[in-house]
């Protein structure tokens, strides 16, 4: 989990001096957040106040539909941009936001298939094809607009080619294919 206070007076001061980005990482943890300087304009337009970055671990039981499916039991976060009394900040308009999920492969997970998932309210799923498993730090990749559910989905091969079974871009392949 995370949490993070911006206060107005942070928000303000980094604008001011045209900061281009500002990544916000948990003690002892791979999450992180990170935000162009279009996205804090956006959000300090917004909240034009305090504002609290929170990333929550759900239970994976709480999970409907699609989402169950795509996510089983690997890590899924609800993520939110707090201030005032109750309020959100709904998107980050122009701006992005790069989010890193820390995540081990299991045994018989292929790094090409995992891809990130946004987690609509009735449980329908959105791949992140532009998302991308990095092996070697272990975490899971991905840029949105807009703060709401995500988790680690897992695409099975589709389409599954007959004549790629010991061709030596088999996994490069499978990648592309996976993403559309």
């Amino acid at each position: 989990n995370l949490s993070a206070n911006l206060p107005k007076e942070v928000q303000d001061a980094i604008i001011a001096k045209g900061v281009s980005g500002l990544i916000i990482t948990a003690g002892g943890s791979d999450i992180a957040i990170g935000m162009d300087l279009a996205a804090l304009q956006e959000m300090n337009r917004q909240a034009n106040g305090n504002v609290n970055l929170t990333v929550t671990r759900m239970n994976n039981a709480t999970l409907a539909g699609n989402a169950r499916a795509a996510i089983g039991n690997r890590p899924v976060f609800d993520i939110k941009a707090n201030y005032g009394s109750g309020k959100q900040v709904q998107n980050f308009g122009a701006g992005s936001v790069s989010i890193t999920i820390p995540y081990t492969l299991s045994a018989n997970e292929n790094a090409g298939n995992i891809q990130a998932v946004y987690v609509e309210a009735n449980g329908r799923v959105q791949w992140l094809i532009s998302s991308v498993y990095d092996g070697l730090n272990g975490v899971l990749r991905f840029s949105t607009n807009h703060f709401s559910t995500y988790g680690v989905g897992y695409k099975q091969d589709v389409p599954s080619f007959a004549d790629i079974g010991t061709h030596w871009a088999k996994e490069d392949i499978a990648f592309v294919a996976n993403r559309g």
